[in-house]
Formats: C-alpha cells, sequence, structure tokens
C-alpha cells in the first residue's frame, strides 16, 4: 500500500468502525467498547490494522486516521450513550504521533475535546506500552491536560517488553491493559 492510498480511503471513506463489547463480569452488562478500525479495501477487501497502521505510522497519515476514527466514535459514542447507558464508554487508540499532533496543535485540540458535547469521562484514550519510547515531556503534559478535563487513560498491550512496572508512575492510568502473551 502507497500513502496515497491511505489518503483516498479517508476521502472515499472506505475506514469502517467495529466495537470490541467490554462486559461486567459480576452483572454480565455491556459497559464498555473499543473501538476497532478496518479498512474496507475496493480491491482487497477488509484489511485489519496490521496491514496498513504501520505505513500510516510511517507517513503521517495515522494523524488523519485517528482524527477519522475519533469523528466517527463521538457520533457512535451520543447514539449509545442514549440507547444503553448514560454511562457508556468507548475506547480509543491515540498513537504517539496524534499525541504529537496534539501538542503541536494544543488550542485546536483542546478546542475540540471540549465540545464534544458528552462528559470527557465518557471516551477512554488508550496508549501502547510501545509510545512510551517516544513519549517527550511535551505529550505527557498533553496527557496530563486530557486526564485533568475528565478523560480516562489505559496502556494498552503493557507486558510486550519495553516497559516494566516503574515505568506506570508515570502517566495518569485508569486501567491498564495486559498483553495476552504476558
Amino acid at each position: 500500500y502507497r500513502m496515497t492510498d491511505i489518503a483516498a480511503a479517508i476521502d472515499m471513506d472506505e475506514f469502517e468502525m467495529y466495537f470490541q463489547p467490554i462486559l461486567d463480569l459480576q452483572t454480565g452488562r455491556l459497559q464498555k467498547a473499543e473501538a476497532l478500525i478496518r479498512w474496507n479495501h475496493p480491491t482487497r477487501g477488509f484489511l485489519v490494522p496490521a496491514r496498513f497502521i504501520p505505513l500510516a505510522e510511517s507517513s503521517g497519515q495515522i494523524v488523519a486516521i485517528t482524527d477519522w476514527v475519533l469523528d466517527h466514535v463521538l457520533i457512535q459514542l451520543r447514539e449509545l450513550r442514549d440507547k444503553l447507558s448514560p454511562d457508556f464508554q468507548i475506547s480509543i487508540n491515540m498513537p504517539s504521533a496524534y499525541l504529537e499532533y496534539c501538542v503541536e496543535n494544543e488550542e485546536k485540540m483542546l478546542a475540540r475535546f471540549m465540545a464534544m458535547q458528552i462528559p470527557s469521562r465518557a471516551l477512554i484514550i488508550e496508549i501502547t506500552e510501545g509510545s512510551l519510547l517516544n513519549m517527550t515531556p511535551e505529550m505527557m503534559r498533553i496527557i496530563a491536560i486530557l486526564e485533568s478535563i475528565g478523560f480516562q487513560l489505559a496502556m494498552d498491550d503493557f507486558g510486550v517488553g519495553y516497559s516494566n512496572l516503574s515505568q506506570l508512575e508515570r502517566l495518569p492510568l485508569t486501567y491498564l491493559k495486559i498483553d495476552k502473551s504476558f
């Protein structure tokens, strides 16, 4: 795939959102979901993120994809909170490149998150353990701002080998998602 393929996929609305349910083990109630993106490629069919996210990250298109995900998740989140529960939450992955984008566009980012029309705690922001390798003080400040306005933060893929328990102290985590290989 080429960078232009991903840009065209965004323009042609070829991406689709799926939601992996997260159940409360005590009640069996659906209380959260994780947003998962798929590319409905016109000739190759459905592509999982592992097939296109690395190219999106290396080409800088990951910011546009994350914006697309955020737009679509917010629409779905409002609907699901109305249908299921006013406490329903959705988690999204926030790549380190998007955090860098937020650092460079802080006012725009804050205005966008403040204009969501849903409580900030309804959106859980997931960062991967590998993102800690690229975490700058400025990115940590953005995370602290998001946490201070009510967003919850999750560490995804913990235990894949990049960090240890002591590094968790650096982040205001609400959730820790342990990788299945751990």
